[in-house]
């Protein structure tokens, strides 16, 4: 074979680009690429109206896959370059690292620092046209996978606009997997630089179908942080601190969650780029949150019970903000510009935060307590977390049921997969589950009366609940980040309670626990609702079990019996069934009705779960006088 070791391959202008695509614009796999290269034309306009040029974006998205971006700024310089010998124009397209960012003239504040984007953009795309006004004059190019298909050519212009257009198809060899634009995704990139760009108008164009939408740029980055906190808001206006450090400028408005969310959303911008991996001004604003919060706890005149060292995990927990920096001259771990590396940045954001939010704090007692006490209240979580944790740790060592709790009468199968978990209301139910159940697969646990709502309680008092840690115990798992679904000690977990309203109160507040504390079992569909009969009706020397009212009525009607034809009982538990009937009706695989908990829509049961089941009365108060007419009552 030929010696090949000595030959050097040299790529020329796109062609580093669309050799290996990955290094400039990501993994073109999963689709981050394809929206990658879309970004980068529209920072190039939101770059010019960052630095006071253009007030109006139009992006659409067209019906031969194509999308184009619009502006009405300055529109790319077009002049003849004498030492390449082409227009400015073809040299964006085409060259990389070539642009007006370099220039700080130009531009004081920008998203581009390689003067790569629009030319990466260029090379991957099946077809690209350019379209720039200025001067009372239209100049257009357009390429084909980056090379020229139409030269630079020039026209006058009656209107005295200027700006320019991007349209560009993407190419399908290089995007395999996703190949084409989704509207939402787009709508929420562009609602989201609205708020960051007051004065700015986004229009979104769909040729496709999906409404089209208009941002109109009288919103702020304060209606950022109350969109993304629109579920329960700590305080009632969010907490804005705007500064400078040298040329650096920043703006960053704070916000908690009033619920038991431990997410923290925290999105970071570098001159209206999102930095998805955050960078050191993320790395600032964190120890300078941790820090002043610590000082104000320090310093106030709180009771000694607020005088705790917290943690940034314990400040944090629930804790929605937006942090936006304007760098001069930013710099990021990569071209895809997912993390900010500039040093400077993490002390500025630091200096100018520790600063204003201790005044915030100091002259706004209401707020600042409310602030403490949810930080306070996730740092005594956190510590009932560990010890629940370290409870689960005791229960799962070498698969022994010897830290089990006593009231739980185990199964004799160790796989899972085949494990049921009964839940039952009280001790008479318990009783009578155990006798009835099958003892190789089957497992009871019973509860006591009605468990804890932990909507609207404290962690610590959830953790000292007897019947939640029992509970907690018995399946494994542990609890909330804490959860290890490969622990899971039983495959089916089944909430089997009496077939009357305190059942059903019991059923929705185990529900609460398992959402906010376990919800990898609603996911992995480990959760049942079993469905004991509320009455057996003997007709004729057959007994029938009917599930409640309406299913007696149905049958009684569908029948057409009278009280003289029927024996009719009424359980007012499982307790008052005897284990054989436990078993016949709601217990033997064969024979037994069950519901699996699901989730179809997560928005809407977070909501509804805070709505119904959280502290926030006036809330539950609407809803039940919106949804009256639409009860059913039975008196």
């Amino acid at each position: 074979m030929p010696n090949t070791y000595d030959k050097i391959i040299v790529l020329k202008n796109l062609e580093a680009v669309q050799k290996v695509p990955g290094m400039y614009v990501g993994c073109c796999e999963d689709g981050s690429a394809l929206y990658h290269i879309l970004w980068e034309v529209l920072d190039n306009s939101m770059d010019e109206f960052m630095n006071g040029y253009g007030n109006k974006i139009v992006v659409t998205l067209h019906e031969d896959g194509s999308v184009s971006v619009e502006d009405f700024a300055r529109g790319i310089p077009v002049a003849y370059d004498k030492v390449e010998k082409k227009s400015s124009l073809e040299l964006a397209l085409t060259q990389l690292h070539a642009g007006g960012k370099f220039n700080k003239d130009n531009y004081l504040f920008s998203g581009g620092l390689h003067g790569v984007g629009i030319s990466v953009t260029n090379a991957l795309s099946a077809r690209l046209k350019a379209t720039v006004w200025r001067d009372s004059t239209e100049y257009s190019m357009a390429f084909e996978c980056g090379k020229e298909v139409q030269e630079f050519t020039e026209k006058p212009c009656r209107s005295k606009r200027t700006g320019t257009l991007i349209r560009f198809a993407p190419d399908l060899k290089v995007f395999k997997n996703v190949t084409t634009y989704n509207a939402e995704k787009i709508k929420t990139k562009l609602r989201d630089l609205s708020f960051l760009s007051n004065g700015l108008t986004i229009e979104f164009v769909d040729e496709m179908g999906s409404a089209s939408e208009t941002y109109s740029g009288d919103t702020n980055i304060s209606d950022f942080v109350r969109h993304l906190a629109k579920n329960a808001p700590l305080i009632a206006d969010p907490i804005v601190i705007s500064g400078e450090s040298g040329k650096l400028l920043m703006d960053i408005v704070i916000q908690w969650l009033d619920d038991s969310s431990e997410e923290e959303i925290c999105k970071c911008y570098t001159n209206t780029v999102y930095n998805s991996d955050g960078g050191t001004h993320l790395a600032g604003f964190r120890s300078s949150l941790t820090r002043t919060i610590n000082g104000y706890i320090d310093a106030a005149d709180l009771p000694k019970t607020m005088k705790v060292l917290l943690s940034g995990d314990d400040i944090r927990e629930g804790l929605v903000a937006v942090v936006s920096i304007r760098h001069p001259d930013p710099r990021f771990s990569s071209q895809t510009k997912d993390k900010l590396v500039s040093d400077d940045a993490r002390a500025a954001v630091e200096g100018v935060l520790s600063d204003k939010l201790m005044v915030y704090l100091e002259e706004n007692p209401v707020p600042a307590k409310k602030i403490v006490t949810r930080c306070i209240t996730a740092f005594k979580a956190r510590e009932a977390a560990r010890k629940a944790k370290e409870a689960v740790r005791k229960s799962d060592m070498k698969g022994s049921v010897g830290f089990l709790p006593g009231k739980l009468a185990d199964c004799q199968e160790k796989d899972p997969d085949k494990c049921e978990l009964f839940l039952v209301e009280g001790q008479s139910a318990g009783g009578s589950a155990k006798q009835g159940r099958c003892r190789e697969f089957q497992a009871i646990l019973p509860l006591r009366g009605k468990v804890l709502n932990i909507e609207k309680c404290e962690f610590k008092k959830m953790m000292d609940n007897e019947e939640l840690t029992n509970l907690i115990t018995a399946i494994g798992v542990g609890i909330g980040r804490q959860v290890d679904i490969s622990k899971l000690r039983y495959g089916k977990v089944i909430i089997c309670t009496d077939s009357d309203v305190d059942g059903s109160h019991i059923r929705i507040l185990l529900l609460t626990f398992f959402y906010r504390q376990m919800p990898q079992l609603i996911e992995g569909g480990h959760i049942f609702i079993g469905q004991p009969p509320l009455y057996r009706l003997d007709h004729r020397g057959t007994t029938h079990w009917l599930k409640d009212d309406a299913a007696l009525r149905k049958f009684v009607k569908e029948k057409k019996l009278n009280t003289s034809m029927i024996k009719l009982q009424r359980f007012k538990g499982l307790g008052e069934m005897n284990p054989e009937q436990l078993w016949e009706t709601t217990m033997n695989p064969a024979t037994r009705s069950m519901l699996r908990v699901d989730i179809d829509d997560y928005l809407e049961t977070d909501k509804i779960f805070n709505v119904l089941m959280g502290s926030q009365v006036d809330l539950r108060k609407d809803f039940i006088i919106n949804s009256a007419e639409f009860a059913k009552l039975d008196v």
